[in-house]
């Protein structure tokens, strides 16, 4: 079981990647998603502060992750020898499959492990679009294969409970809402609240508020919220769910298609609890899709038991 032993933040201001020394013995980060300057930052800060860094990256197709290009299949992570001594995940540049894979990896060898993650400024609006049409206005990611389990975490996807976190790609949540694998009755939404910046939830439930209305027609639907940084709370709210779904014997699944913060707790949440589904879209970040490099978060892990 992985717990979060401390969570420490500081702003990327007071961080002097240059005369940083190296602490971790290895770091884990993916090149293919440097899209923007808070990738860019991450990416350059630690290769600063480890010995080594390894570029992850998840095969769909497969369902394999590849550590600079050497595939491993998701049932034999275990197996994959890793350098001793400290290590730090990037959750800024990792995207969701990655990190499920390499924390599940973790938490069967059993070695604790830190989690960076810069936050971005803001987040770009498309300014082709006209800006009155709050739910266009954020273009952040092309749109992948669509919504599909998460091998190991594969649950009965109809008549379901379905957890969504929330962002700004009302698009995303739509999708998942139309497809035939997933024709939940029962929608739990989770909103950032209090978002980044002040703001950023207005453009959250904008972006979101048809699908959300739509959801709660004849649906037994709600919609919560939890700080948009926070997986801890994020956490603690999943396991609400699921305890209630457990009661009434329905299976739960839950879309981390939010902020990377909420989907590190769903992440944490499946991997502590195997019978949770895990649902992802696999989209394609666009580049330039945020601006600047706000706060830095590190979250400390031990996994116990």
């Amino acid at each position: 079981m992985i717990e979060v032993e401390q969570w420490r933040t500081t702003s990327a201001r007071n961080i002097d990647i240059e005369n940083s020394n190296q602490i971790y013995s290895v770091g884990f980060f993916s090149s293919s998603t440097t899209v923007d300057a808070r990738t860019s930052w991450s990416e350059n800060y630690i290769r600063k502060i480890c010995s080594s860094v390894i570029d992850v990256e998840y095969c769909r197709e497969d369902a394999t992750l590849s550590f600079d290009s050497t595939h491993h299949a998701f049932t034999q992570l275990a197996s994959v020898e890793i350098p001793a001594g400290r290590i730090l995940i990037d959750a800024t540049s990792l995207q969701v499959p990655e990190l499920l894979h390499l924390l599940r990896m973790l938490s069967e060898v059993r070695r604790p492990f830190d989690i960076l993650y810069a936050q971005p400024t803001q987040y770009t609006k498309d300014e082709k679009k006209p800006q009155i049409d709050e739910v266009s206005q954020f273009d952040l990611s092309d749109d992948g294969t669509g919504a599909e389990f998460l091998p190991p975490h594969i649950a009965y996807g109809l008549n379901s409970t379905m957890f969504v976190c929330l962002g700004f790609e009302g698009h995303r949540f739509g999708a998942l809402m139309n497809s035939e694998s997933f024709s939940s009755n029962s929608i739990i939404g989770l909103i950032g609240v209090p978002p980044f910046s002040v703001g950023m939830e207005n453009k959250a439930l904008s972006s979101n508020y048809t699908y959300m209305s739509d959801s709660m027609m004849g649906n037994d639907s709600s919609f919560i919220v939890a700080a948009a940084n926070d997986p801890l709370y994020t956490y603690n709210l999943i396991e609400k769910s699921f305890k209630s779904c457990e009661y009434t014997n329905r299976s739960f699944c839950i879309a981390p298609i939010g902020t990377k913060p909420a989907a590190l707790g769903a992440i944490l949440f499946a991997i502590n609890n195997p019978k949770a589904g895990l649902v992802y879209d696999y989209v394609r970040k666009k580049k330039g899709r945020t601006s600047g490099t706000e706060l830095i978060h590190w979250w400390r892990c031990n996994v116990t038991g």
